[in-house]
């Protein structure tokens, strides 16, 4: 996940300040088919039961505060809810990424072309 996390992360920075417009536009295609993914993965109920089942009671401090965390994350995603309500959250989280630039702050859309430099 911390993989998936990271292209999210660099292909939306990326978008948001590389000066070139088809550069920014593939970072945008890239930033929304990695965060698909980690959609997906944070609603999937099997990898969810996978993980939940590893017994991490002898593992160093480190390892089962890690699994606390995966695990609290994917339930405030809610892949503990039933198979209708996941569909839901996945169906309003589609639905939010396809709506585009409206939903984010207009501000990085607007001043994008008129950036030529930092200094």
């Amino acid at each position: 996940m911390t993989h998936g996390e990271n292209v999210a992360y660099q292909s939306h920075l990326l978008e948001a300040v590389h000066p070139d417009s088809t550069f920014r536009a593939d970072c945008e295609k890239i930033s929304q088919t990695s965060n698909k993914f980690l959609d997906d993965l944070s609603l999937n109920r099997g990898v969810f039961d996978a993980l939940k089942s590893v017994d991490v009671s002898n593992a160093d401090s480190a390892t089962q505060y890690f699994m606390m965390r995966t695990l609290r994350d994917f339930r405030r995603a809610g892949v503990d809810k039933d198979e209708p309500t996941r569909k839901e959250i996945a169906g309003n989280l589609r639905g939010s990424r396809q709506d585009g630039p409206g939903l984010r702050p207009e501000h990085p859309h607007r001043t994008r072309g008129r950036l030529r430099s930092c200094g």
